[in-house]
C-alpha cells in the first residue's frame, strides 16, 4: 500500500490512452480522477474488490470511485504515482500493484 511521503512529485496532467473511452483517460492528481474499468494489474494479476479492504474504503475515501475491483488511486497524496489495486493472491510484502488503463498508455514509461 502506498505510504505518505512529502518528496513525491505530483502528476496533474491528463494522459491519453489508445482507448476511445474517455473514462479510460488518466487524469487528476497522480491519476486520482481515473474512473475506467481496468481490473488487472500491469502484470496481469486480478484485482480484489475494494469492499474487502480494511484500509482503503468508501467510508475513508468517499469520492475515490472505489467500486468493484477497478484500479484507482484513492489517496493521491500518498506515494502511488498512478492507478493501482490490491491483488488477489498477494503476500504481506507484495499485496498491491500498479495498473494501466484499458487500451494501454500512450506515454508508456513516463511515470
Amino acid at each position: 500500500m502506498p505510504v505518505a511521503s512529502p518528496m513525491v512529485k505530483r502528476n496533474t496532467r491528463t494522459v491519453r490512452t489508445s482507448s476511445s473511452n474517455p473514462a479510460e483517460a488518466l487524469k487528476g492528481n497522480n491519476d486520482s480522477g481515473y474512473r475506467g474499468k481496468q481490473t488487472k494489474s500491469r502484470t496481469g494479476k486480478d484485482c480484489t474488490n475494494w469492499a474487502d479492504s480494511v484500509t482503503h474504503t468508501k467510508k475513508l475515501y468517499p469520492n475515490a470511485g472505489l467500486d468493484k475491483n477497478y484500479c484507482r488511486n484513492p489517496a493521491p497524496d500518498e506515494d502511488a504515482k498512478t492507478i493501482w489495486c490490491f491483488i488477489k493472491g498477494g503476500t504481506p510484502l507484495h499485496y498491491w500493484e500498479y495498473c494501466d488503463p484499458l487500451g494501454g498508455r500512450e506515454d508508456e514509461g513516463t511515470k
